[in-house]
């Protein structure tokens, strides 16, 4: 009798394992940018960014970001091309900064 309610038990903890979501890998953080419009010139952060996907950096029309700095605990590949593609560099996790004269589109966390 016990080792049957062991049995069940293992199976119904085992169900419920494998019924559970896998966990989203996010980067715990902020991946802050500047980019300039005709208005002036903004700061704007993508917070807690999903990991080891591409992501297009958000500014309005057809200008680029500049200044990224990554204090996420990922590292950061920014880079010049949409889509991740282009010219590429990257920034460490926790206080990784970009250049304020490079245009970056797109980035990936790590």
């Amino acid at each position: 009798m016990r080792l049957r309610s062991t049995l069940t038990a293992a199976v119904g903890s085992l169900a419920l394992v494998l019924a559970l979501p896998a966990a989203a890998h996010a980067a715990s953080g902020s991946f802050s940018y500047v980019y300039g419009s005709g208005a002036g010139e903004y700061l704007s952060a993508l917070v807690d960014p999903p990991s080891r996907q591409c992501l297009a950096i958000p500014v309005p029309g057809p200008s680029a970001a500049r200044s990224p700095r990554n204090t996420t605990d990922a590292t950061a590949t920014v880079y010049t091309g949409a889509g991740c593609t282009g010219a590429s560099y990257v920034l460490r996790a926790y206080d990784g900064q970009g250049s304020p004269l490079v245009g970056v589109r797109s980035v990936m966390f790590s």
